[in-house]
């Protein structure tokens, strides 16, 4: 699964990645959570100046999600959006920083 991912991630654009990246580790942040809702997400990556619209936001998404790194699922009637990788494969996407902050490393 990693190697996969690595691969399709090679092929992306460093927004792309830094998308994965949020989500993965705002999903080893909250382990009860079944996914990140896309409001939230925007919140994230405009704070992280990843996506400034949501224009941007969709586009990233939409490549994301045709190649199944992000997959949409519902919980509570509410859209999330999940990355259907175990733990180990979202830790590997996070830098030395996340990883430690987080306390990974």
């Amino acid at each position: 699964a990693q190697s996969s991912l690595e691969v399709v991630l090679q092929s992306l654009t460093l927004a792309h990645r830094n998308l994965v990246k949020t989500c993965a580790k705002y999903l080893l942040m909250n382990p009860k959570a079944t996914g990140i809702e896309k409001r939230e997400l925007m919140q994230l990556l405009r704070t992280a100046l990843v996506a400034t619209s949501h224009t941007k936001l969709n586009s990233l998404l939409q490549e994301l999600l045709d190649h199944r790194i992000l997959v949409k699922k519902s919980s509570s009637g509410k859209e999330m959006l999940a990355m259907p990788y175990p733990k180990s494969v979202l830790v590997s996407q996070l830098d030395d920083a996340d990883k430690e902050e987080l306390g990974l490393k």
